[in-house]
């Protein structure tokens, strides 16, 4: 309503971060009992775009919670389907504004509703170096689901994301464990992984990359 109804920058950029300090400084994102309803127009990229410059954490933090909140019904898809616009601030964000944990947490929730596939026009050396600087753990994580599909995704689509850290091969094959049985078909495994870890002797990756393969493709899965 702010964005439609503003008649300049300057009187409508501070209503828009007291708005959103109002509305979701003081929920919990991971609350079900917590509803939004977004109706998403052309105004929410001016919007991101005033929120990410003004470099303020605990704003970006506002911003994210309001896109990130559970709705009632719908599916993912549909409720998250613009939270893509912000790719392209998230990568290089921890070079120009403090992470508080807040922060950190809601990018981090904000990563796995994406997936990788918005990222992968970013570069994938740019969302690998944000991805260590997230240290995701399994604390972190609402979906194992999501987090496994998004790690082989990067994974199995540029040879560049095989210099993931050790940390995220081994949250791979950790998180893989939890999923249940994926539909056969559903993702296609990739040799040239196997192949390249062997030559480069990375052997602790290797470990982990079977590991996870024995998972998600199991014998008598093609």
């Amino acid at each position: 309503m702010i964005c439609e109804n503003r008649q300049s920058c300057e009187d409508w950029e501070s209503l828009v971060l007291i708005a959103l300090e109002i509305g979701f400084r003081h929920l919990d994102p991971r609350d079900r009992r917590a509803r939004a309803q977004l109706t998403h127009t052309e105004h929410h990229r001016e919007l991101i775009d005033v929120v990410f410059k003004s470099k303020k954490s605990e704003a970006i933090a506002d911003l994210l919670h309001a896109w990130t909140v559970r709705s009632s019904g719908g599916s993912v898809v549909q409720e998250y389907a613009l939270l893509g616009i912000c790719t392209r601030h998230f990568v290089g964000l921890h070079d120009l504004v403090p992470f508080s944990s807040r922060l950190r947490r809601l990018v981090i929730r904000s990563v796995e509703l994406i997936g990788y596939k918005e990222f992968e026009g970013m570069g994938t050396e740019r969302f690998i170096d944000l991805l260590g600087y997230l240290h995701v753990t399994v604390e972190d994580i609402d979906s194992e689901y999501q987090w496994t599909k998004l790690l082989l995704d990067a994974l199995q689509s540029s040879e560049e994301a095989q210099h993931l850290s050790h940390w995220y091969w081994g949250l791979l094959v950790g998180l893989a464990a939890f999923v249940p049985p994926w539909p056969r078909g559903f993702l296609a495994y990739n040799p040239q992984i196997t192949a390249s870890l062997a030559e480069a002797q990375e052997w602790g990756k290797l470990g982990c990359w079977m590991g996870t393969v024995w998972m998600v493709w199991p014998p008598g899965a093609g």
